[in-house]
């Protein structure tokens, strides 16, 4: 098959500042590497790639404001998402995902886990019998898992911050 090229959007600095914005790829730093870049060069996209620095080292990865920052990302180009936080499948809280899709007419859900019958399954069980919308489940696909650390993991599978806004931005186009 032909190859497709899309056009897209892009942000480009003013050449003064290129060399400040400009960074080595993201997977080269562990965190604290990249926390020390960011706090060298404020302007530098590694804060993107690396959403963990914006964040004290005692917040956990899996903390609420790591989604939100997501969202907020979102934001900045206009997109307007509502993070709601489903800490259980059963019981699952129907009501606050219907009210939820009925704000934003498609649903997103991230879990550290396979998509099949996870938090994704039972979100679109509830959508399809009172409110169906389009639905991306993040997370595990049909894979075998890995070792290794946590943050490594997560960034693989696209289930940090920076994977959940790429997946859900393709997921918008």
């Amino acid at each position: 098959t032909m190859a497709q090229i899309k056009p897209f959007m892009a942000v480009r600095p003013v050449e003064k500042f290129a060399g400040r914005v400009a960074a080595l790829p993201y997977d080269v730093y562990n965190r604290q590497e990249a926390k020390a870049e960011v706090e060298r060069e404020p302007l530098s996209f590694l804060k993107i790639d690396r959403a963990e620095t914006q964040f004290p080292d005692e917040v956990d990865t899996y903390d609420d404001r790591v989604y939100q920052k997501a969202a907020d990302m979102l934001a900045a180009e206009g997109i307007s998402a509502e993070v709601i936080n489903i800490c259980t499948i059963k019981p699952l809280d129907e009501e606050l995902i219907v009210a939820s899709a009925k704000k934003t007419g498609k649903v997103v859900t991230a879990e550290e886990h396979s998509v099949i019958g996870g938090l994704g399954s039972a979100v679109c069980d509830a959508l399809c019998k009172t409110y169906p919308v389009p639905v991306k489940k993040i997370g595990m696909q049909d894979k075998f898992g890995e070792s290794g650390s946590a943050s490594a993991l997560l960034e693989k599978y696209k289930l940090d911050g920076k994977g959940i806004y790429e997946q859900i931005k393709d997921f918008l186009k």
